[in-house]
């Protein structure tokens, strides 16, 4: 497991392909979810023939019998097949993706709001959605004191070089995190 590879992360800001990557990945998940859901099926089904005949059914599958026998081996919960913990990080997993990839899809297809031009205490600020980088971002026209740098920071923002402003990843926290930083910096 702790070997295993890591599953690349989907930005959707320089990424053209986000979108069919996403569902790709939802798709791979919710086939991955289901066979394992077969999996315990066929386990309970088989469960008066032992655990031979559970494995015999896993085999019956497609399972190779290495890979039955570690389907078999009890879980954290003491029974053999995958655990309700197992079951409950993948269901959690698939509404989360299915949950960013709406998300997605309502963002390119509706147009970004105009920029905000503010006058704060801490000097102009244009507030800006990148729907094309998945962005909120603010810009300051001249130096950000300290103090707002830090209240930005508290709520999520970072420093992006490349932009030369605040940013964070456009989702609606990120929306309700930008209304507390003009709260807090006195808009």
């Amino acid at each position: 497991m702790a070997n295993e590879p890591r599953e690349p992360k989907i930005f959707f800001g320089k990424n053209p392909d986000a979108g069919r990557q996403l569902r790709e990945r939802l798709e791979r998940l919710t086939a991955e979810h289901e066979e394992m859901k077969e999996c315990n099926r066929v386990i309970r089904e088989n469960a008066s023939g032992g655990t031979y005949a559970q494995m015999d059914a896993l085999m019956a599958l497609g399972y190779s019998r290495p890979d039955a026998e570690f389907i078999m081996q009890p879980g954290d919960d003491g029974k053999p097949g995958y655990s309700r913990r197992i079951m409950r990080r993948s269901y959690t997993e698939l509404h989360r993706l299915r949950r960013r990839l709406e998300e997605f899809e309502k963002l390119i297809t509706k147009e970004p709001p105009p920029p905000r031009f503010l006058e704060t205490d801490a000097g102009p600020v244009v507030i800006s959605e990148k729907y094309e980088e998945y962005l909120l971002q603010f810009k300051f026209t001249r130096g950000v004191p300290e103090k707002t740098r830090e209240i930005l920071r508290r709520h999520g923002f970072h420093w992006s070089w490349e932009s030369l402003a605040f940013q964070r990843a456009l989702t609606d926290e990120a929306r309700g995190a930008a209304e507390a930083v003009l709260e807090e910096i006195g808009v």
